[in-house]
């Protein structure tokens, strides 16, 4: 019990810390999105609670179903799905980002940052 607490709060602190990232970038670039960023992290927290809570109740329904058979033709299905998402999403990155790239340099502070549309490198450049 008192590892499943453990991964928990771990897993509870990455989430945190993720969340904190794209606020503060959000308010950094002046995205105005901290409101969807909220919504987003609240709607998360409610489909993991439910999530859980149906894992809870009819975790003893499933045993009769999935086998150990069932359970890795489950598991292989779930691997390719998951890689065939991974691939939709760095083809579909690759296509954006190589469509919106226009590098410009400029100095701020008399130091060289070097900045890419819409990614701006200047939140870790020192001023």
């Amino acid at each position: 019990m008192i590892t499943t607490a453990v991964i928990s709060f771990r897993e509870f602190l990455e989430v945190f810390l993720i969340v904190g990232v794209f606020l503060g970038i959000s308010r950094k670039l002046n995205l105005k999105k901290e409101f969807e960023i909220g919504l987003a992290a609240v709607i998360g927290i409610c489909f993991s609670l439910l999530l859980a809570t149906g894992t809870y109740f009819f975790g003893n329904q499933v045993r009769g179903i999935l086998t150990e058979k069932n359970a890795e033709l489950l598991e292989s299905y779930l691997m390719i799905f998951s890689g065939l998402f991974l691939a939709y999403v760095i083809f579909s990155l690759h296509n954006v980002l190589r469509h919106s790239f226009h590098p410009k340099f400029y100095w701020s502070n008399a130091r060289f940052c070097f900045c890419f549309n819409p990614w701006n490198y200047d939140l870790f450049c020192l001023h």
